[in-house]
């Protein structure tokens, strides 16, 4: 029993390490490389078949700073403002690149690939 412990641990361990390479590689294996947040690549229609150029103009940073400002007080409250901040970039990048009308669920609404995202695009 002690020797199925320490492998399966070994196992557990060993996999995280693989998954944190595969998150770091993620990005290369879409050719997609962001050298700027004001320019980029935004990927749709499941699985980063399409990409859209994306450029974030001061007053969209601005949209984004003024939800985080005041700074939090709080976790509880940090949370919540993170949440909205990523909630305004997410639209913000929606009507730049004509995603704005993706539907909530990943397989749901398969067959409107055009504007759809899945937990790839994402």
């Amino acid at each position: 029993m002690k020797k199925a412990l320490i492998s399966f641990t070994a196992i557990f361990l060993l996999s995280a390490c693989g998954m944190n390479n595969y998150a770091k590689t993620s990005l290369s294996r879409k050719n997609l490389n962001v050298t700027s947040t004001d320019n980029f690549k935004h990927c749709y229609a499941y699985g980063c078949v399409k990409k859209a150029d994306i450029v974030f103009e001061p007053e969209d940073w601005d949209k984004i700073e003024s939800i985080m400002l005041p700074g939090a007080v709080t976790p509880e409250d940090e949370r919540k403002k993170i949440a909205h901040a990523i909630g305004a970039f997410e639209n913000i990048v929606g009507i730049k690149a004509g995603t704005s009308t993706d539907k909530a669920g990943t397989f749901v609404h398969m067959m409107e690939k055009d504007n759809q995202h899945d937990c790839v695009d994402e």
